[in-house]
């Protein structure tokens, strides 16, 4: 029996030497492997650094506006009200106004940044500012540059103009400007210069980054924006543009040890660019003790031979060790499966026997997999749930094809989101209606007290994305800009601090929203996962919407182009001014009165317009011709529906109704042109055109003869029946005129 030491010295001499030589090669790979992986960690990194840098200034501008906007649109609209009322604007917004104004501001609470300098400027109505307390800004002509001066010239007396954070036009530096527009079409303006701004940006770069810090550029659209670090050259600027196109960091390799990582980072502000330098020094030395380690076992395989019966025994006392206690795991069932294994090795032997002990342990186990599986099942039922879901989401964009009507529209998607969202307090839809918004439906507030705010749907034309937003007590009526009177509702709306708006926009359009909201201390939270909802049907009503004013727009201009042609055809024809939209209107609503489809309703209007469309190709001389037409002009005259077939049987939009006004003119009992077709043969569609066609000429004035009165007509429809017309279709069309006529 071999023991365990032999078999391992033998299997060594086998395995070692062929295994040296791949292992190497594997310590070089992962070497290489190791770097890239380091170095994409150290790109990763900084690039989430970077985001959370841009959030952190983010926040602060933002906190600049939320706390000094609403303080100047309540002195302005005061101020402007007072001599409003006085009709008399010559002293309004004096200096002792303005002084106020300095007061108040400097009495605002911030504690990132201290004001700086608050100065005021007089504006023109051509743009120019005239007087002001900051002597460089002087003369400026502000209607020079179009983008920021259209919401100025759009503006009506008494409109506010609270700006985001901007630049100062001659300094860069950085400033909050409001503006209010005056009877006499000038403008006032303030504008409140924080200290240290730059610093602050640059410190809190260097606090993020580091010693890789190098460049930062913030509000670059404007004419001195803010920089922090050096002057970029060329190549700087070429990667950082490449990075801005792409949307994502661009990494630069500046040898083995350096690398430079370019991103830009768009926000509501301007635009954020960095230059980082990045060095791999640490990674360096991980590889170099790779390769190093690779170096030595290549020296130690020489060696191997030497020491292989001192590795064997060092090798072999740990397992006879792990042997014997093994042995004493268990000993009750020791002599029950002494004789279980067939190997020849006895450390072997006593290694299986006692795993086999361990096996029965294991069993005792089954009572805890059991509860696992019970937690397992739970996990199905939320999976379940989530399936469920994910259904909704699936049928959401062939169910919202079927509707028309936005009101409608935005309707079923409440009904959906309220299926899915079970985490909200209270959740509205509302709709643009003439500029106010008006709430159709909504559980958790009283809509007819809601409907009585009158609120205005042009604060909600900026809300293009949807808002997912926590707030604190009353925040969320200052943001929204409400003012309500009732004491109840004012407590509860100021105590919403949760909101989660789902807006339905078009390109330029904004039709209504559905909102959900938590109030404070009622445990309810909607999560991240609410807002991706949200984010997807927000994306299909956008779609959805801008997929409808094209059509109707494409419906107008194919209506307008046909009704020119139609024109031009009465201009050629002048006995049948008013023949076509009066064939095309009654075959319409009779279509409608007997029940036909909202297409074919439609197919019928345009197939009446056009039914006489290929009289346009007859000659002059034989439409009008004043005495009896020959048997080869009443031929020619007989060809236009032909021709009004061959046009439109190409092209995409006509194609479907080619075929009914080419057979207008055939008769039910097959006497009829061009191609001689009886009864049901003819599109169903042709014979209404045909009853609806020979009744408007037979009660229509022409120069050329003396239209019918009702009985005569419908005696004419009657003799006809079942040799020109569709007996069943005359049955309907006398009882549709006399309903008509009533």
């Amino acid at each position: 029996m071999k023991t365990f030491k032999t078999l391992l010295e033998n299997a060594f001499r086998k395995v070692y030497r062929p295994l040296v030589i791949p292992f190497i090669i594997v310590l070089f790979v992962g070497a290489i492997s190791a770097f890239y992986l380091l170095q994409s960690k150290e790109v990763e990194n900084l690039t989430l650094k970077m985001k959370d840098y841009t959030r952190q200034l983010n926040d602060v501008f933002l906190d600049i506006e939320l706390q000094y906007n609403p303080l100047i649109r309540e002195l302005f609209t005061k101020e402007y009200m007072i001599y409003e009322q006085q009709g008399d604007f010559s002293q309004a917004f004096s200096s002792v106004f303005f002084n106020e104004l300095k007061q108040a501001v400097r009495r605002v609470e911030f504690e990132t940044l201290q004001i700086d300098e608050i100065n005021y400027y007089k504006i023109s109505e051509d743009g120019v500012v005239f007087e002001t307390d900051f002597p460089m800004d002087m003369g400026l002509v502000l209607s020079k540059n179009d983008f920021f001066w259209k919401p100025f010239k759009e503006a009506s007396p008494g409109d506010l103009i609270l700006n985001n954070l901007g630049t100062e036009t001659l300094t860069g530096n950085i400033r909050l400007y409001s503006y209010i527009k005056l009877p006499d079409g000038s403008f006032f303006e303030t504008g409140i210069r924080f200290l240290g701004m730059t610093e602050y940006i640059e410190e809190k770069g260097k606090r993020t980054f580091g010693r890789g810090f190098s460049d930062l550029t913030i509000f670059d659209k404007a004419s001195n924006p803010i920089k922090v670090g050096i002057e970029m050259t060329t190549d700087h600027r070429q990667n950082l543009n490449q990075s801005q196109s792409e949307n994502k960091p661009v990494f630069k390799s500046n040898g083995f040890t350096h690398a430079t990582l370019y991103f830009v980072q768009p926000s509501r502000f301007g635009v954020y660019r960095y230059i980082l330098n990045i060095t791999y020094y640490n990674n360096l030395i991980i590889i170099l003790i790779l390769l190093g380690l690779g170096l030595l076992l290549f020296l130690h395989r020489k060696r191997m031979n030497v020491h292989l019966k001192e590795l064997s025994t060092s090798l072999v006392k740990p397992i006879q060790s792990f042997e014997n206690k093994m042995k004493t795991f268990d000993i009750s069932s020791a002599e029950e499966l002494c004789d279980e294994t067939e190997s020849d090795i006895v450390e072997i032997r006593s290694m299986t026997k006692c795993f086999s002990d361990m096996c029965q342990k294991t069993r005792d186990s089954y009572e805890k997999i059991e509860i696992m599986n019970e937690e397992l099942e739970e996990s199905f039922i939320e999976n379940q749930s989530l399936i469920e879901k994910l259904e909704t989401f699936l049928d959401t964009p062939q169910i919202l094809t079927a509707y028309k009507d936005v009101r409608e529209l935005l309707f079923f998607c409440y009904q959906k989101l309220l299926s899915i969202i079970s985490e909200a307090d209270c959740c509205l839809v509302g709709i643009n209606e003439d500029e106010k918004l008006v709430f159709i439906e909504g559980e958790g507030l009283d809509i007819q007290e809601i409907c009585k705010l009158d609120l205005n749907a042009e604060k909600y034309l900026r809300k293009k994305l949807v808002l997912f937003k926590s707030f604190e007590q009353g925040k969320f009526m200052e943001e929204m800009d409400l003012h309500i009177e009732d004491p109840k509702l004012h407590q509860l709306i100021a105590s919403i601090q949760q909101a989660l708006i789902i807006p339905a926009v078009s390109k330029d359009r904004y039709y209504g929203h559905v909102a959900f909201y938590n109030f404070s201390g009622s445990g309810n939270k909607l999560s991240t996962d609410d807002y991706k909802i949200g984010e997807f049907f927000s994306s299909f009503l956008k779609a959805f919407l801008m997929i409808k004013e094209f059509s109707e727009v494409e419906m107008d201009i194919q209506k307008e182009t046909i009704h020119a042609i139609i024109a031009l055809l009465e201009k050629h024809d002048p006995y049948t001014r008013g023949h076509s939209e009066n064939v095309a209107k009654l075959s319409m609503e009779f279509g409608a009165y007997i029940g036909l489809s909202e297409k074919t309703v439609q197919n019928l209007y345009w197939a009446g317009i056009v039914h006489d469309m290929g009289k346009i190709l007859i000659p002059q001389n034989i439409l009008n011709k004043p005495t009896r037409l020959t048997i080869e002009e009443f031929n020619e005259i007989k060809k236009h529906p032909v021709y009004a077939y061959d046009v439109f049987k190409n092209s995409r939009p006509m194609s479907e109704i080619a075929l009914f006004v080419k057979h207008h003119h055939e008769k039910y009992n097959g006497k009829g042109y061009p191609d001689g077709l009886k009864g049901k043969a003819i599109p169903y569609e042709s014979r209404i055109l045909c009853i609806a066609d020979a009744w408007d000429a037979m009660t229509s004035e022409r120069v050329y003869k003396t239209c019918l009165n009702k009985t005569e007509a419908v005696s004419e429809i009657m003799q006809n029946k079942g040799e020109q017309f569709d007996p069943r279709l005359t049955e309907y069309w006398l009882n549709f005129i006399l309903e008509k006529d009533n």
